[in-house]
C-alpha cells in the first residue's frame, strides 16, 4: 500500500518549532504504524523545503539543538527529508489532468493528486486546511475521496474498516493501553477460527475495554470480568506455558468470551471463545 506525505499541509502554520514538534509526535505514531505494516511511505523530492514556521523550513528541524524530540527522532527526520522512496520516480498522475480540492488550489504535481492514482491515502501534518479525515478531490469531472491520516487510532480504524489489514494486525497496533495480543496464537486460538460477525463482536468489546481503566473494568456489568476457575480436568490452560498464570475472562457477547491474564495494567489475550463451552466449565 502506498501512503503519500502531504507536503501542502506544511504551510508556515506553526508559531515556533516547539509547537510543530509537539504535534509531530502524533505523526510519528502514524509513521511507526506504516513501517510496522510494511506499507510504502512516499514523498515529494522537495518535502524538506516546505515551511514549518514563517522562518523555518522542514530541513531546518535537523539543525535545532537541545530539543529532546529532535535528538530522539533525528534519524527519522533525516530519512523523511533526504532518503527515498519518492513518488516522482514512478509518477502515476498526469499534469495534463485537472485535479481540484477545496483545501488548496495547488493539486497537480503534488502528493494529493498522486494519491488519487494510488491507494488514495495521504499523511498530513497538523493543519487547519487538512483537519478532516476526508479530502474531497475531483479529477477532471470525476469525484474521489482521499483519506487523510492525522490521528493514529482513526488511521488504524480506517485500515480495518477498509479491510486493508487483518484483524490481528489491527489489534496488535490499535490496542496499546490495557490490552495486549502478542501472546495470542491467532490461528489456533484467535481470529483465524472465527466468522466475520464473531470477529466484529470481539473487536467492538475490545474497543470498549480499551476505553476503561482498571477501576471500571472489574465493575462493568457488560464485561462481567471474572476469574476463570475450572476443575483441573477441564482447565484448557493446564500443561501450557500459561499454567502458572491467574487466568481471567470477560464477556464479548452472550456467547463469546475472551480469556487471558493481567500483568500490572495490561490484559494479555490468550483465547477467543465463540461457543461458551470453556466458560461452562469455569
Amino acid at each position: 500500500m502506498d501512503i503519500l506525505i502531504n507536503e501542502l499541509s506544511l504551510e508556515s502554520q506553526f508559531l515556533n518549532e516547539d509547537e510543530f514538534l509537539d504535534t509531530f509526535l502524533e505523526t510519528i505514531k502514524i509513521i511507526n504504524i506504516v513501517n510496522k505494516l510494511s506499507f510504502n511511505l512516499l514523498k515529494k523530492y522537495d518535502l524538506y523545503s516546505y515551511k514549518v514556521t514563517h522562518n523555518l523550513d522542514f530541513r531546518s528541524i535537523l539543525k535545532i539543538k537541545g530539543n529532546d524530540i529532535v535528538t530522539k527522532y533525528k534519524s527519522l527526520f533525516a530519512k523523511l527529508m533526504n532518503e527515498p522512496p519518492y513518488w516522482q520516480t514512478d509518477q502515476k498522475h498526469l499534469i495534463t489532468d485537472i485535479y481540484q480540492c477545496l483545501q488548496t488550489q495547488l493539486t497537480s504535481d503534488y502528493s494529493i493528486a498522486e494519491a488519487c492514482e494510488r491507494d488514495k491515502i495521504v499523511l498530513s501534518f497538523k493543519s487547519c486546511n487538512f483537519s478532516n479525515e476526508i479530502i474531497d478531490l475531483t479529477k477532471n469531472t470525476q469525484y474521489y475521496k482521499i483519506y487523510n491520516s492525522i490521528n493514529h487510532i482513526k488511521f488504524l480504524d480506517y485500515l480495518h474498516k477498509q479491510q486493508k489489514i487483518s484483524y490481528i494486525e489491527y489489534c496488535l497496533n490499535r490496542f496499546t493501553t490495557n490490552l495486549n495480543f502478542s501472546n495470542l496464537d491467532n490461528e489456533k486460538d484467535g481470529f483465524e477460527r472465527l466468522e466475520k460477525d464473531e470477529k466484529d463482536a470481539f473487536i467492538d468489546t475490545f474497543i470498549s475495554f480499551s476505553n476503561m481503566n482498571w477501576q471500571e473494568i472489574p465493575n462493568s456489568d457488560g464485561l462481567n470480568y471474572k476469574l476463570y476457575n475450572p476443575s483441573k480436568s477441564n482447565d484448557i490452560f493446564k500443561n501450557t506455558q500459561w499454567s502458572d498464570k491467574k487466568i481471567h475472562k470477560f464477556r464479548c457477547s452472550q456467547k463469546y468470551r475472551c480469556f487471558g491474564y493481567r500483568e500490572e495494567n495490561t490484559f494479555f489475550v490468550l483465547f477467543l471463545e465463540n461457543d461458551h463451552k470453556t466458560s461452562d466449565n469455569g
